[in-house]
């Protein structure tokens, strides 16, 4: 399943596990300005927590105007766990996550 949400500047929710055992495999944020850099701050956010300075993973990196940072990774959600992305400018920032999740054996 691929997901995108345009960023904001307050924590977005990009993405919340549905079930055990997600595992979440690209992250990619692109930098949709043509002319200004922004930051992103990236969470893994527990359930049942909020966004905050003990679940960031990547905190203000700056994303060149039209480039983007792409992860490559293999992150396992429980259910009820998030990402959530924040910028300094509503929508100038998309974040897309690549999950796979899996099969129900019922």
């Amino acid at each position: 399943m691929i997901i995108t949400k345009f960023v904001k500047s307050t924590p977005t929710n990009v993405y919340t596990a549905n079930k055990d055992n997600e595992v979440v495999t690209f992250i990619n944020c692109a930098n949709l300005d043509s002319s200004l850099g922004h930051p992103i701050t990236l969470y893994i956010v527990p359930d049942g927590k909020s966004p905050s300075d003990e679940n960031v993973i990547i905190k203000q990196y700056m994303i060149a105007p039209t480039d983007c940072l792409q992860m490559d990774l293999k992150l396992v959600l429980s259910k009820g766990d998030s990402i959530f992305a924040q910028t300094d400018q509503d929508d100038r920032l998309n974040c897309t996550v690549s999950v796979a999740i899996p099969p129900s054996f019922t």
